[in-house]
C-alpha cells in the first residue's frame, strides 16, 4: 500500500485496513509506505503497534516491509517494544527503508530492537536518497556507528544519491566486521552512489569478509575497467554462493563485459550477471552497445558450457 499526494486520505485508509477484522489477519506479507509528515508517521506506527500485538486476534504476517520510514527514537521504540510484547510472534522477516536519519537517530533505533527481535527477524535495512544529509553524508556515517547493534542483519543496501567516499567504505567494513550479522549477510547494494575507482580497494575487502553473500549490486557508480577487474576477482574468490551480480551503469567496454562472462564462467560458477546499463541514471559511466559490440557479447554468450 502506498500514498498518494493527500496523506490524511492515505493514512485514514491505511487505519480502516489495518481495522478490517477480516482481512489483517489473513495477510502473510505487507508493504506498507509510511505517510512523510513526521506526525502523521507517529500515528501510523501507533495504529500498527496495536494491531500487531494484540493477542486476541491470531496473525499469519510473516514479512513486514516499512518504507519511508523516519529514524524517531521514540516512535520507533514503541515499535519494536511492541513487536516484543507479542507472544505469538508470527513475523520472519522486517525491512526497513530508512528515507530520513541522522547518526544519533539511527544509532538510538536499534538500541530499542530487543535482542530476541534482533535474533528471530531476518532484518533488511535500505539508507535512501534524503536531502537533508546528501552533502554531509550523515545516513552513511549512522549506518556505519549502528552495525555492530544489528545482530541478524541480512540485507545492506546504499543506493538512490547517496555519495560515498573510500574512507567511509573502510569504516563500513571495519564496523561490519565488529556485528554478528558479518556471517548472515546476504544482500549487499552499493547502487549510484558516485562511488569512484578510488573505492574499490576497500570495497574489496569488504566484500573479502562477507563470504555468505548471494546478492551484490555495484551498478551506476563510476568504477573504470581496472577497478571492475579487481572487483571481479574478489567476488569470484569470496563470494563461492553468489546468485546475482549487478555491475551495469560503469565504466565499462564490450570486451570488458566478454573478459567478465568468460571469467566467472571458467570459475564454473553458476549466476545472473546483469549488465545492464540505466538511462535514467545521469553522470555515470554506462553508454549505449553498438551493433558490433553487442553480436561480439551475443557468440560470446553461445559458447559457454552452462
Amino acid at each position: 500500500i502506498e500514498g498518494g499526494s493527500d496523506e490524511e486520505t492515505y493514512l485514514k485508509f491505511v487505519i480502516c485496513f489495518l481495522n478490517n477484522a477480516k482481512v489483517f489477519p489473513n495477510i502473510l506479507s505487507l508493504k506498507l509506505k509510511l505517510p512523510s509528515n513526521a506526525s502523521a508517521q507517529r500515528l501510523f506506527l501507533h495504529v500498527l503497534s496495536k494491531k500487531l500485538t494484540n493477542e486476541n486476534v491470531p496473525l499469519k504476517l510473516e514479512t513486514l516491509k516499512l518504507s519511508n520510514l523516519f529514524a524517531h527514537s521514540e516512535a520507533s521504540k514503541n515499535f519494536f517494544t511492541a513487536l516484543n510484547s507479542r507472544a505469538n510472534f508470527s513475523l520472519k522477516k522486517l525491512k526497513l527503508e530508512i528515507a530520513q536519519c541522522t547518526t544519533s537517530s539511527l544509532v538510538t533505533t536499534m538500541q530499542y530492537v530487543p535482542l530476541n527481535i534482533l535474533r528471530k527477524l531476518n532484518i533488511s535495512l535500505k539508507l535512501v536518497h534524503n536531502n537533508s544529509f546528501v552533502e554531509c553524508n550523515e545516513g552513511v556515517d549512522s549506518l556505519i556507528q549502528a552495525l555492530p547493534k544489528m545482530i541478524c542483519l541480512k540485507e545492506m543496501t546504499i543506493s538512490d544519491g547517496l555519495s560515498i567516499d573510500p574512507t567511509q567504505i573502510r569504516l563500513l567494513s571495519k564496523s561490519l566486521s565488529k556485528a554478528e550479522s558479518i556471517s548472515k549477510l546476504k544482500v549487499f547494494g552499493l547502487s549510484n552512489c558516485k562511488a569512484f575507482p578510488e573505492c574499490a580497494e576497500p570495497l574489496s575487502v569488504l566484500i573479502e569478509r562477507c563470504s555468505s553473500l548471494r546478492r551484490i549490486d555495484l551498478s551506476g557508480n563510476f568504477f573504470d575497467e581496472k577497478s571492475l577487474r579487481s572487483l571481479a576477482a574478489v567476488i569470484q574468490k569470496s563470494c563461492p554462493h553468489l546468485e546475482y551480480l549487478k555491475i551495469g551503469s560503469n565504466q565499462m567496454s564490450s570486451s570488458l563485459m566478454i573478459d567478465l562472462i568468460r571469467a566467472f564462467n571458467r570459475n564454473n560458477m553458476s549466476f545472473i550477471l546483469d549488465l545492464t546499463s540505466d538511462p535514467n541514471i545521469k553522470g555515470v559511466g554506462g553508454k549505449f552497445l553498438s551493433t558490433f559490440e553487442f553480436s561480439n557479447i551475443v557468440n560470446e554468450i553461445k559458447c559457454l558450457r552452462n
